[in-house]
């Protein structure tokens, strides 16, 4: 897990480094578009590494799961989005559960965090290559362990979480589908993005939330 925490760590301290260039390196300028124009909503999906903040991770479960996301999104106006997401997180283990401070057998571990969150893109002209952007907001993680017997143990913790990454216009690499995509099924732009994000969801002294890195794609309609 301590690879992980550097690798984490070192690509949270290039994205902070990054977005802070471009943030002045761009200029502040109204967008192009009109704002009537512009497109409202847009869906992600994305995949990632998950290092939890659970005390001895190693010691019940099985190294850092993949997670995997999905997310909508609605444009208040054109930087600030207001989303919804939902991930799911699942990974085995053996010995004492965490959750219950208790010994066991063979248990199942499923994750499911829903975030809410505000976010905002420096975004400042249509068509701009690198959009950075920040965002947080409330966090509910719902968790369940299923042992070798059949037991099962459930619950959620609130929490929040924060955000930080940046997107890539995949539109200025190839124009003859970005303009197939808009003219057929009405998708305006879509973007690569790489994305660090925290959780914290604590209840009892026990944390369910963790910090994970991703990589996705985003459609704006």
């Amino acid at each position: 897990m301590s690879g992980f925490s550097g690798t984490y760590v070192s690509c949270k301290v290039m994205l902070v480094a990054l977005l802070s260039s471009i943030c002045l390196l761009l200029p502040v300028a109204s967008l192009a578009k009109d704002e009537s124009m512009a497109p409202h909503w847009s869906f992600e999906f994305k995949v990632g590494q998950f290092e939890s903040a659970l005390d001895k991770w190693d010691t019940y479960y099985d190294g850092n799961p993949s997670l995997l996301k999905v997310g909508w999104s609605y444009k208040i106006f054109r930087p600030l989005d207001i989303g919804l997401s939902l991930g799911r997180i699942t990974t085995s283990g053996v010995g004492n559960f965490p959750i219950q401070k208790s010994v066991g057998g063979d248990v199942r571990f499923t994750l499911v965090p829903v975030n809410i969150s505000l976010f905002y893109r420096f975004v400042f002209h249509e068509n701009q290559l690198l959009v950075p952007y920040i965002g947080g907001g409330w966090t509910r993680i719902y968790y369940r362990q299923e042992t070798e017997g059949g037991d099962k143990f459930e619950g959620s913790h609130d929490g929040h979480h924060v955000k930080l990454g940046i997107q890539i216009l995949l539109d200025s690499f190839d124009k003859r589908s970005a303009r197939n995509l808009q003219q057929k099924v009405g998708i305006e732009n879509t973007y690569l993005f790489l994305e660090a994000q925290s959780i914290e969801a604590k209840e009892s002294g026990i944390d369910l939330g963790g910090d994970s890195i991703f990589l996705g794609l985003l459609l704006e309609y």
